[in-house]
């Protein structure tokens, strides 16, 4: 995987010229390479043909959509480039997208410099990912709920990342609850 530091080979598939025009300008003035596709079909000849780091798809297309390319994607193998749905449709909702393996979801229209920070964030390794919060406020509200959590626990923390969290809580035992 690929640090923040360099640009990604990015493959755009989307119907809609203008749209893939104004996306490739923001993404080549990152210093991304970008390739365009019209459809899932087109995308998936170019992925036999060359790697490509993050796939930025439409899932409503002629010949062949953005869940068909993601599922063919996903079949080839579970390392695979990131695949980020652009949609102008809600019925699609993110769950099932992420549960299909899309890193991300932007209904149109959307912001486009949230667009280019998603691009960047997910050329991060997803251990890079756990180590920062993926809401910073929330890592706050959560570290000051922390010290309540485990009185007396010191070193005892809560770590936020993108798939969820978990709490680190020192050896030293506490009482448990059916223990007299």
């Amino acid at each position: 995987m690929m640090t923040l530091s360099t640009h990604a080979r990015v493959l755009l598939v989307d119907d809609e010229e203008a749209l893939r025009q104004a996306i490739s300008w923001d993404l080549k003035r990152k210093g991304h390479q970008v390739v365009e596709a019209e459809n899932g079909q087109e995308a998936l000849e170019i992925l036999d043909r060359q790697p490509i780091d993050v796939v930025l798809t439409d899932v409503r297309m002629p010949v062949c959509d953005g869940i068909e390319l993601l599922s063919r994607i996903r079949e080839k193998g579970k390392s695979g480039p990131v695949v980020i749905f652009l949609t102008g449709f809600a019925d699609l909702a993110p769950e099932n997208a992420y549960n299909l393996g899309a890193e991300a979801v932007f209904p149109k229209p959307f912001d486009r410099k949230a667009l280019l920070d998603t691009v960047a964030q997910s050329l991060v390794s997803p251990v890079e990912r756990w180590k920062t919060a993926a809401i910073p406020a929330a890592a706050k509200l959560l570290a000051l709920e922390t010290r309540d959590a485990f009185p007396g626990r010191r070193g005892a923390s809560i770590h936020v990342g993108r798939g969820g969290f978990f709490a680190r809580i020192p050896d030293d035992p506490l009482p448990r609850l059916n223990e007299p």
